[in-house]
């Protein structure tokens, strides 16, 4: 699950954790919906880890739709550039990279890895 966890809503992860609370912690019923919630928004969703993997994604997304939006051909066959949306592009391709640099990637939560020897 932990690998998973930066494509899971936060309502959706609240809701599990409660389920997992009332299986583990019988006694923990005192804790409300609203307690875990806050707990996951003010602490663990400001992990820079999990946080660069949103913005990551973020940014692979909207690389994939510039992608898309980048060559027109018209009734001819004649394929064109749009110039204004290849800048646009190219400035989202450059802050991919950028978070490449600045991030420790081996502290990345990715939902399509898993951490070797982790056991989780």
């Amino acid at each position: 699950m932990l690998q998973n966890i930066s494509n899971i809503g936060v309502d959706a992860m609240t809701d599990m954790i409660q389920t997992h609370l009332q299986e583990v912690a019988p006694d923990a019923e005192g804790i409300s919906k609203q307690d875990i919630k806050e707990h996951i928004q003010k602490g663990h969703l400001l992990s820079p880890s999990l946080q660069i993997s949103h913005i990551l994604r973020s940014l692979l997304e909207l690389r994939d739709t510039l992608h898309s939006m980048l060559i027109h051909e018209d009734e001819n066959g004649v394929k064109t550039v749009d110039a204004r949306n290849m800048s646009v592009y190219l400035k989202v391709i450059a802050e991919i990279m950028q978070v490449y640099r600045t991030g420790d990637m081996s502290k990345m939560l990715f939902s399509s890895e898993e951490k070797s020897g982790s056991g989780k």
